[in-house]
């Protein structure tokens, strides 16, 4: 078995002859100690992992330099981030402000072909000997990457048809993304939000249910209805939203963090 048909026979159930392996977002500092070298697919190949992917979605996105020695730029989206030394940069600020700003507000274009460089590459070395997906978001991480942590759970209380357009903005564009990278070939589509926190929900599982839940299930199932995988990626402690993130229709759930309190063999016993 390649990693391709490894991966394919795992997700339908099957008896493989030993199990794959895959991650995201693997550090540049890993990459380089283990290839010597700024390359993501030596290190695939050097690991022998059975499934690549693009890297973080914020890397999707032009950005403007305003300050160098600082590492802090622009993206697309007019959120003002910091590169430190993780992989994905942090937020310093962001483009709106209030619910007016939000009806002003227009998305960078999903289909640019700058957005599938990286995924053309990963097709280009590996389709069919190991499966290639694609990082995007869902529907939570854009609608704080615009209007801020703090002001986006405000808002739910105080403008929530605010935030439905936001999340409607995030929903739009992910799934324009998704259908267009299954189209060039991406076998799976990985969607990136976190819900979690170390012990605990970023929000209540009724505030997760009414502004989130709705567009989580329409990006899961426009990828499955393109024809790809879904796998959903959520840090944290999501044991009270299990059931509907595993009821969207999802293939794969990824990390399930025992630190956080997450219980892969009750989890799997469960699913």
């Amino acid at each position: 078995m390649n990693g391709y048909e490894r991966m394919l026979a795992t997700l339908a159930g099957e008896r493989v002859d030993y199990t794959p392996s895959m991650e995201i977002m693997i550090d540049e500092s890993v990459v380089r100690a283990v290839t010597g070298k700024d390359d993501y697919m030596a290190l695939c190949d050097t690991l022998e992992l059975d499934a690549v992917i693009t890297t973080t979605p914020s890397k999707l996105y032009r950005s403007e330099i305003l300050d160098a020695e600082k590492g802090i730029f622009r993206n697309e989206w007019g959120t003002v981030r910091r590169q430190g030394r993780e992989v994905v940069s942090a937020i310093v600020d962001t483009p709106l402000k209030t619910a007016e700003d939000i009806g002003r507000y227009t998305a960078p274009d999903p289909l640019d072909d700058y957005r599938f460089a990286f995924l053309r590459e990963l097709l280009a070395q590996y389709k069919g000997r190991k499966l290639v997906g694609m990082h995007i978001h869902d529907c939570f991480n854009y609608p704080y990457y615009l209007m801020g942590m703090e002001n986006l759970f405000i808002m739910m209380f105080e403008e929530p048809d605010a935030v439905r357009q936001l999340v409607d903005i995030s929903v739009e564009h992910n799934i324009a993304l998704a259908r267009r990278a299954i189209s060039l070939g991406a076998d799976y589509i990985l969607l990136g939000d976190d819900y979690g926190g170390g012990n605990q929900l970023l929000i209540s599982p009724e505030q997760f249910r009414e502004f989130f839940l709705p567009g989580l299930r329409r990006v899961v199932e426009a990828v499955k209805d393109a024809g790809a995988f879904c796998f959903k990626h959520c840090c944290g402690n999501i044991n009270e939203i299990l059931d509907d993130i595993v009821g969207t229709g999802i293939d794969v759930l990824h990390p399930l963090d025992p630190s956080a309190g997450m219980d892969i063999v009750a989890v799997k016993e469960a699913y």
